[in-house]
């Protein structure tokens, strides 16, 4: 059925480029682990690759902004769902992830799958992690605050970890309130007198000073 849908593709798609590699005896890296499904035997796996834009640096020439992007069929492979995949490529309507490095294709062999599934179980970890942490921070500051506000030591780093800490303050302390204007002007004043009193402490004369 594999055969019979790309006969019909490369019919009704003339300027597209088809391909196919024998997965159960080589290896797609740099596209394997990283987008594709994981590799089952006598089941087809199907991708679209395109070059779009990539880069706003108009010193560069056309073809050097552009970055090669693939889109991967999610559903059964089968003639139907392989054709609108290539239509919503060609009519710019895909969601397309842009490919860090060209894919090379090599012999299978088990070190490979090896570092794939190492590859898939830390992606797995790091989604899981995030997951977590964006709950957490969900249920501590009433779901405004995600994973984007940790801390990174730039000034916005800094006032979302305070913003954070206040949201934990307020969600851990049912009677919390605002502070009016009035109780922050009186504590700025006495921030003030206690700078003053401890300023005076070090400002000590000599002992052979006149009086």
């Amino acid at each position: 059925y594999v055969k019979d849908a790309m006969e019909k593709l490369v019919t009704e798609y003339p300027k597209v480029a088809f391909g196919a590699v024998d997965t159960s005896v080589l290896y797609v890296k740099g596209l394997e682990a990283e987008y594709l499904p994981e590799f089952q035997k006598d089941v087809p796996r199907f991708v679209v690759f395109r070059k779009v834009a990539g880069s706003a640096d108009k010193s560069k020439t056309d073809s050097e902004r552009l970055k090669t992007s693939v889109a991967v069929l999610d559903s059964g492979v089968a003639y139907g769902p392989m054709s609108n995949l290539i239509a919503s490529v060609v009519q710019n309507k895909a969601t397309m992830n842009k490919v860090s490095t060209l894919p090379t294709i090599k012999t299978r062999t088990k070190k490979l799958e090896e570092e794939e599934r190492a590859k898939r179980q830390r992606r797995m970890d790091q989604q899981q992690r995030s997951s977590s942490s964006s709950s957490q921070q969900q249920k501590q500051g009433g779901g405004y605050f995600s994973s984007t506000t940790d801390n990174d030591g730039s000034a916005e780093g800094r006032r979302a970890e305070r913003e954070r800490r206040r949201a934990e303050h307020r969600a851990n302390n049912p009677n919390y309130r605002e502070k009016t204007p009035e109780e922050i002007a009186e504590i700025e004043r006495q921030r003030r007198v206690r700078m003053e009193e401890e300023a005076k402490k070090w400002n000590i004369a000599p002992e052979d000073a006149p009086d």
